[in-house]
């Protein structure tokens, strides 16, 4: 009686929480940033894996992540770039 009442149970559990996939995801995004840096270079690459994380976290609308991505890549390029001098990776896309 009792393994059966065990058994049940163990069926109705999840094996991940949706919090920790949303971690999982996260973790892969950045991994996948950090792979594709130097295709796409530091600001949009950086400016993708923002827009990605609002995107995953599921709080968002599409609009607001491209608004977000595209906004995040044209702050990091022109503050570190151009503000403050800092050389950033480029990648084969120059920006």
């Amino acid at each position: 009686m009792l393994s059966c009442i065990l058994l049940k149970n163990m069926k109705k559990q999840e094996y991940f929480r949706p919090r920790t996939r949303i971690g999982i995801n996260v973790l892969i995004l950045i991994i996948i940033a950090f792979l594709l840096l130097p295709v796409f270079g530091f600001s949009i690459g950086l400016g993708l894996y923002v827009g990605a994380t609002m995107w995953i976290i599921g709080k968002h609308g599409w609009i607001s992540c491209i608004l977000t991505t595209i906004i995040t890549a044209i702050a990091i390029h022109f503050i570190f770039g151009h503000w403050l001098d800092i050389p950033l990776p480029t990648g084969l896309i120059g920006w």
